[in-house]
């Protein structure tokens, strides 16, 4: 049986729990997947030669499709994350031992995973809003944003421990076998779903979607402010710390891991201390002062000098960044209706990502400078546009505290 919008009122139970615990064990394999794919690019070359390409190749799918993978996921969302979680699994187990693992197929199951998770990425964050009514948006969104971080600190540290131990292509394998345990472990789930629901695709709700953005130009604004900062950051991110951590500071993939996953360590702390900002009709106008204050601290680890004190700059930043996606995703989750949640979710993700391929370009035209440069000039690019998005937000916002209506 299918929740609908009509229904009761429906909180934190059972059936949101059982999608958190499943989407999370997806979410393992996601970044065992993410962390397998770049430490491999680093063996491939001298000085993280492919690690540019192969983000390149999986980031220019993800944005080129995600609006289709909005309206793709739509109506039947639980159906459509499973489907491509399933086919996830495959891609990795193909990468795990089946074919010799060359830059060219590691590329090509680069590209082929970015078209996956066009449809994933919408999608799977539209699972947790459509599971609840709105007044419980704001405390289920805090807990998938823990459990996210859990993920995000699990699966590099397990990602970065498997291959030292057991090599890469037997790590893919690991990666594989989450994507099929978290999307088998969807089953029985249920979500709000429209009132007129069919089969196919609704692709009429990709302008719903932007007619309902463009008429919030609040909403709309924080997109763009929100996707310039990740500008900033993406390609140095992804590109930049591997090259940091293994052939600056010589260390190995159980650091590497322990680095990226410092930072999931700082959201998780940060986010389970956000509880009180849902009770604050204000606080969405503080967005972007989290996010500078994460950008300066990010920034400051083109200051460190060794791995350790890159992970601890990490941690701090992600711990005042907490608040940043919980604020956010509440704020358009609570004005988007059910039959349009994809759609919108699309369309703020595609901000956020789209702007990868070319921070990733950018990156890698930078390849030979030291990424401690390269990461303090994204957090001063950063900064500036955290600034500039939090006096435009309060000019839109006025005398209308517009964030804290349903949370």
């Amino acid at each position: 049986m299918n929740l609908t919008a009509a229904g009761p009122d429906i909180g934190i139970n059972r059936n949101f729990w059982h999608i958190i615990a499943a989407t999370g064990i997806s979410g393992i394999g996601d970044q065992i997947a993410q962390f397998s794919f770049i430490w491999a690019a680093l063996m491939f070359g001298h000085h993280g030669l492919y690690v540019a390409p192969t983000v390149l190749a999986y980031s220019l799918p993800l944005v080129v499709f995600m609006l289709l993978g909005g309206a793709v996921g739509s109506r039947r969302p639980i159906q459509v994350l499973m489907v491509s979680g399933l086919g996830l699994a495959l891609i990795a187990f193909v990468l795990g031992g089946l074919v010799p693992l060359t830059p060219a197929v590691l590329i090509v199951g680069a590209v082929i995973t970015g078209l996956f998770d066009s449809v994933r990425a919408p999608t799977g964050q539209s699972l947790i809003a459509l599971a609840v009514t709105p007044n419980h948006l704001y405390e289920a969104n805090r807990i998938r944003q823990a459990r996210f971080q859990v993920t995000r600190l699990t699966g590099p540290v397990l990602a970065g421990a498997l291959i030292a131990t057991i090599g890469v292509r037997h790590t893919f394998w690991a990666a594989a076998l989450m994507f099929a345990a978290g999307s088998v472990g969807l089953l029985k789930s249920r979500v709000v779903r429209p009132m007129e629901a069919r089969r196919g695709v609704d692709w009429s709700a990709i302008s719903r979607g932007w007619r309902l953005i463009r008429a919030q130009p609040e909403m709309l604004w924080m997109m763009v402010f929100y996707g310039f900062s990740n500008f900033a950051w993406l390609g140095p991110l992804q590109v930049g710390v591997p090259r940091l951590v293994h052939f600056i500071f010589h260390a190995g993939p159980t650091m590497l891991g322990l680095v990226n996953g410092s930072f999931g360590v700082g959201l998780l702390v940060g986010t389970l201390f956000s509880g009180r900002l849902g009770r604050d009709v204000k606080a969405i106008r503080y967005m972007f002062l989290f996010t500078a204050a994460s950008d300066l601290i990010l920034g400051g680890a083109g200051l460190q000098h060794g791995s350790i004190g890159v992970a601890l700059a990490f941690f701090g930043s992600g711990l005042v960044f907490a608040p940043v996606g919980l604020l956010f995703n509440t704020y358009v989750q609570a004005r988007t209706p059910p039959d349009t949640m994809t759609s919108v979710l699309s369309f703020t993700t595609l901000t956020l990502q789209g702007v990868q391929p070319l921070s990733v370009l950018a990156a890698g035209i930078f390849g030979t400078m030291d990424p401690r440069i390269l990461f303090l000039g994204a957090g001063g690019v950063a900064t500036l546009a955290d600034v500039v998005g939090f006096l435009l937000l309060n000019r839109l916002l006025g005398d209308n505290v517009l964030g804290g209506a349903n949370t």
